[in-house]
């Protein structure tokens, strides 16, 4: 990752658009159709209107994980199937490091270090599959 300086950052968080979306099985909105500002706490600025997510929304995110592992499309698949998403997963975390440290009040430039350790650790992750016979 380039050095960037605090304008850079700031301009990069200027051009993120986050769509006031939970995620449960797709984007959606709360059950409440409620939203509230995500604000900076160094600027006061808002840098987004968020889903406000409730109970209600929560118990449909745990009915929604408990039906994928009972259905077996995660809890079935083979080891090697599960390291491959895990590591498609790292690597769009990666490829977008900047975007998501800018969209994260009070990160970027003085975050840098630990952001490149977590990199390091999420490359290795994913790969440390259990050999299994198959």
């Amino acid at each position: 990752m380039s050095e960037r300086s605090h304008r850079d950052w700031a301009a990069l968080a200027e051009r993120i658009e986050v769509p006031a979306l939970a995620w449960i099985e797709g984007p959606v909105a709360a059950l409440s159709g409620e939203t509230r500002p995500s604000v900076d706490p160094a600027t006061g600025r808002v840098l987004a209107d968020v889903a406000e997510c409730g109970v209600a929304d929560v118990d449909l995110a745990v009915a929604s994980a408990r039906r994928a592992f009972d259905d077996g499309r995660w809890s079935h698949a083979h080891p090697r199937e599960r390291a491959a998403v895990l590591t498609r997963w790292a690597e769009l975390v990666l490829a977008n490091a900047d975007q998501l440290a800018a969209g994260q009040p009070g990160r970027g430039q003085a975050d840098r270090g630990h952001r490149d350790d977590r990199r390091a650790r999420l490359r290795r992750h994913p790969a440390r599959v259990r050999r299994e016979p198959g």
